[in-house]
């Protein structure tokens, strides 16, 4: 019964109904028939180019459209991989080295990371995650990203803190036999430096962790998403940073204020 409300299926069946009863019917009915036939023959025909044109394109524009997400969600893998492998590695390079060392609030040297500001998402283009009931990683990712985008500015805010402020104060009154102490370093520096060194380099710590967490956690997502609304097409995954970095030869930590 559905296919009876097409356009197309009705109009062929009043044909075949006329043809049908035309040499069963009145001369006039005959000589009706006689005529619509041709001209109904001829507009099913235009119906049927135009209705199969019209499907053609439908389905050119659902394959350039699926091509389309396909090319956004490729290059989001791609830059959550730039993102990940940027912020990792600043946590491999120096958070690391100072996670437990007690004296990292005044070791830590300023970070100088040629990070990208111009790696970002397309979130607008993710939107199509939205049609696939992918709502909740959709806000993943631009969690993610803030924090990606928040741990940069701390330790950019750090490290302008650091060389700007902290060592042109302890220029020429570090020993040259032993390291500061903490309550010396507060003396020469001041309370209000001092406690601003070490709450930001806390946070820094504690946002650069958070993340490498999140941003590796929403790649896993999004690229099973991917896969599940796009079976068969290859998505590059990135693998943990913890991976690729576990066979990194270790280096030296890095010498700060002490």
């Amino acid at each position: 019964m559905k296919d009876l409300k097409n356009p197309m299926t009705l109009l062929v069946l009043i044909l075949v109904a006329a043809a049908l009863a035309a040499p069963f019917g009145t001369p006039r009915l005959a000589a009706f028939t006689k005529d619509f036939l041709p001209a109904a023959a001829t507009l099913v025909a235009a119906f049927a180019g135009g209705w199969y044109a019209f499907s053609l394109n439908q389905e050119a524009v659902k394959r350039e459209q699926r091509s389309k997400q396909i090319g956004i969600g490729t290059r989001a893998m791609f830059v959550l991989w730039r993102q990940i492998n940027a912020i990792a590695q600043v946590q491999e390079d120096v958070i690391e080295k100072f996670r437990n060392y007690a004296p990292a609030p005044l070791a830590m040297p300023p970070i100088e990371y040629p990070f990208d500001d111009s790696v970002r998402l397309d979130i607008d283009g993710l939107m199509f995650l939205l049609d696939h009931g992918k709502s909740e990683l959709l806000g993943n990712l631009c969690i993610a990203e803030t924090r990606y985008i928040h741990a940069i500015d701390r330790i950019r805010k750090r490290s302008i803190l650091h060389a700007s402020e902290i060592q042109p104060k302890i220029e020429g009154k570090k020993p040259l036999d032993r390291n500061l102490s903490p309550e010396e370093l507060r003396d020469i520096i001041g309370i209000r430096l001092f406690h601003q060194l070490l709450d930001q380099t806390k946070e820094v710590i504690a946002g650069t962790d958070d993340a490498v967490a999140s941003l590796e956690a929403v790649t896993i997502d999004l690229h099973s998403a991917l896969l599940s609304a796009f079976p068969g097409t290859g998505f590059p995954k990135p693998a943990s940073m913890k991976e690729q970095l576990k066979n990194a030869e270790p280096t030296e930590r890095p010498s700060g204020l002490l």
